[in-house]
């Protein structure tokens, strides 16, 4: 969703520009963890490793409404598929 990219795009910059974290600098390998990567590329700036779990927890919230929505359409439709047999 595009929604959910945007919303923490813009939690990062914002964290960035008020100097909250230290802005990534160091080129790393991207198959680190994100928390860790975060640290590293930001010059090991502890606080760096809570942008990318606020970014998760952030999407979670944001996809949980269609998750939900779309479990409830399966029950439904499985629900139907039992009263027909």
């Amino acid at each position: 969703m595009i929604i959910s990219h945007t919303v923490t795009s813009i939690v990062t910059y914002e964290a960035f520009a008020l100097g909250l974290v230290t802005k990534a600098y160091i080129i790393t390998p991207w198959c680190l963890p994100a928390p860790i990567l975060a640290i590293v590329q930001s010059g090991m700036d502890i606080r760096a490793c809570l942008i990318p779990i606020i970014n998760f927890i952030i999407g979670v919230i944001i996809f949980y409404p269609f998750f939900k929505s779309y479990e409830k359409q399966e029950t439904e439709k499985i629900a139907s598929e039992e009263e027909t047999k």
